[in-house]
Formats: C-alpha cells, structure tokens, sequence
C-alpha cells in the first residue's frame, strides 16, 4: 500500500502528465507551474523520498548491528569473569565484576520473533528498568577497568585479552555514534522531503487556479484536474 506522501506524488505527476496534454493551451505566467517547473518539483519530490529511503536504511542497519553486538555482552563478560577467577583473582572482585554482569542481562525475543531483545538492569527480566545503550557502553567501560586492576589477568582466548577486550569497547562506542549520526541524517532528509512535499501540493493547488481561471469552472479540464485527488 502507498503512503500518503507517495500517493501525493504520484497524483502530482498525474496532474504534470495532464498539463502535458493540454500543449500549447496551458501558458501560465508562473514560471513555477509550467511543464518544465512542475517537472522540476517532481524530480526534487521523488529524489528526496529516495534520499529518505537510503538514510533510513542506514539507520535500521545500523541499530540492527548495535544491537547484535550487544546482545554478545552477556556471553562474553561471563567467559571473562570465569577467566578472571581462573587466574586467581580475589574473591571481592570477583563479586563486582559479576555485580555488574548481572545488568547486561537480555529479555528473551518474543515467541513471534518480531521484537529484538533488548538490555535490562534487574537480571529478573524486568521491561521497565531496561539500560541504554549508552549505559551499556558505560558499564562494560567499568567492567573492563576492574578486570584490570587485576594484572595476572591473561588469557589465551583472543577475544578475551585486555587489548581485545578495549576494541570492543571501542566498537561499542563506534555503533551507538552511528545510530545518532544516522538518526541525524535521516531526520534532516524527512524534513527536507516534507518541505519539498508542501512546496509541491502549493504549486498542484496553483495549477487547478489556473485551469479554472483559464479555462473555465464548468470546463471538461477544471473537471478533469479537480478529480485528481492528493490522499
């Protein structure tokens, strides 16, 4: 199904396809409704529906990768914890390394698969205390600095050495910056487009002015253009 905005397109080029038809009997003085202006109007409508359409595929790729690198955070600090603990480390850092594994907690998807899992602080599953994104970073940024406090700290697992550790860390970081860059973008194309979008149904209201003034309100063409509908 169209969307509204497509819809008032699509009439719009419906109504530029009409005044193409009329020839040379459609000569309005408005620059901005002669064939080459609304051509012009549509091309900068459709263009900036598909620059809409490229940003918020950016930006659903982007959450969509934020959030299969986060849902790693539970398995991954608890591999680092047991590491921790197989190196010898005390018992009362222990507990707050795993004081805090307990927050990367994740909901379970829902049995339909539509809705992602998503960070929780309670560990109980609780869908009112979720963390952020952010919050996440934040916390693993904790979790790592009291993993090194502790310098007998090794592994032989690659993913699990402190310099490995801070390039996730880093990446972390890395996906929620381009979930808001993308964010930004996409909210400066839509607005943009509606803009475009307005301009546009300005100039479709002038073009049925014009028709009417120049042809007449009981003529076949008034009656024609008017029936061209914009939602």
């Amino acid at each position: 199904m169209k969307s509204t905005i497509q819809q008032q397109v699509a009439a719009f080029d419906k109504v530029l396809g009409f005044c193409g038809t009329l020839g040379s009997r459609y000569q309005p003085i408005k620059e901005s409704i002669n064939p080459s202006g609304l051509q012009e109007t549509l091309l900068r409508a459709k263009q900036s529906m598909e620059l809409v359409n490229v940003w918020w595929e950016a930006n659903t790729s982007a959450i969509s990768e934020r959030s299969r690198v986060h849902r790693q955070l539970p398995v991954l600090t608890t591999r680092v914890v047991n590491s921790l603990a197989l190196a010898g480390a005390p018992s009362q850092l222990i507990e707050d390394v795993m004081n805090i594994k307990r927050r990367f907690y994740y909901q379970k998807p829902e049995k339909n698969g539509t809705k992602q899992a998503e960070p929780n602080v309670s560990g109980k599953g609780n869908p009112a205390a979720q963390l952020s994104y952010l919050s996440m970073a934040e916390l693993f940024e904790k979790f790592l600095q009291l993993v090194k406090s502790f310098r007998a700290y090794a592994s032989n697992e690659t993913d699990l050495t402190i310099e490995s550790l801070q390039q996730h860390l880093a990446l972390l970081k890395r996906l929620s910056d381009n979930v808001r860059a993308t964010e930004i973008q996409l909210a400066v194309a839509r607005s943009n487009r509606n803009e475009i979008i307005r301009a546009m149904m300005k100039e479709a209201g002038d073009v049925k002015r014009y028709i009417r003034a120049a042809f007449g309100h009981a003529s076949e063409e008034f009656r024609f253009v008017t029936k061209i509908k914009f939602h």
